[in-house]
């Protein structure tokens, strides 16, 4: 029994002894210092791909009269399009039909006729012929010009960059204060990397920047003296792609 006490004694001492040699060790660790610093780096891009969006809208009295001439008009457009060079897997269309209702005195509703809305999406390849693609649809009959979205179609390459060039930049701040300081810049303690973006450029139509429309018969012109002739008008101009980065660095 004594001799296992004397054991438990000689465990604890022990114990005891590890304990404040590590508490030891802990109060003379040398704490390494660091600088933080945040970078942020843009660049100017030229798009490389468009979106356009523009359609057909045509009333009538009937819903059949309705679709029949959109289909009419729109089969003009598809074809003006494709004329341009675009390929038909670049193109793609959405139908949509409403009812157009006149209110009477006693609060009841006529229907008075149908519009049909053709939307068209346009995805072009080449961004110098966006305004020769929108002319050519305007002109054959497309009453409606919505937008062109500008913009990159692999953008990781561009981020790839602009992430190094605020690594640079960060590392060029953090070594400009150390030495600064009177210090020496070490390694990278930690990193990490904060928000990569761009944003798409958008253009949309003036307000008279669409073809006249014929009201009695719910047709577009689309020919003529009233032919469209929006595309001039259109800039892609550039994409800004930025990058933050947060990098810490050991002093030596």
């Amino acid at each position: 029994m004594k001799r296992n006490a004397k054991k438990l004694l000689t465990a604890l001492l022990a114990a005891a002894m590890l304990a404040l040699c590590f508490a030891s060790l802990a109060a003379t660790a040398t704490v390494v210092p660091t600088v933080t610093v945040n970078a942020t780096a843009e660049l100017e891009v030229e798009p490389d791909i468009a979106y356009v969006s523009l359609g057909v809208s045509t009333t009538e009295t009937t819903a059949e009269a309705a679709k029949r001439n959109n289909t009419a008009v729109m089969n003009r457009v598809l074809a003006a399009v494709k004329g341009e060079g675009v390929a038909e897997k670049d193109m793609d269309t959405s139908l949509y039909m409403s009812t157009n209702y006149r209110w009477t005195d006693d609060n009841g509703r006529i229907i008075t006729g149908y519009t049909v809305d053709n939307n068209l999406t346009i995805t072009v390849r080449n961004v110098d012929e966006v305004g020769d693609i929108v002319d050519a649809a305007m002109n054959a009959g497309a009453n409606e010009f919505n937008s062109v979205r500008f913009d990159l179609d692999d953008d990781e390459a561009y981020y790839l960059e602009a992430l190094a060039a605020a690594t640079k930049k960060a590392q060029k701040r953090a070594s400009t204060m150390v030495m600064a300081a009177g210090g020496k810049l070490g390694a990278v303690a930690s990193m990490s990397m904060g928000n990569v973006r761009f944003d798409p450029i958008y253009e949309y139509p003036e307000e008279d920047a669409v073809a006249d429309t014929d009201t009695e018969a719910g047709m577009p012109t689309g020919s003529g003296s009233n032919s469209a002739s929006i595309g001039s008008t259109i800039q892609a101009g550039t994409i800004t792609v930025s990058a933050t980065v947060t990098i810490a660095y050991r002093i030596d």
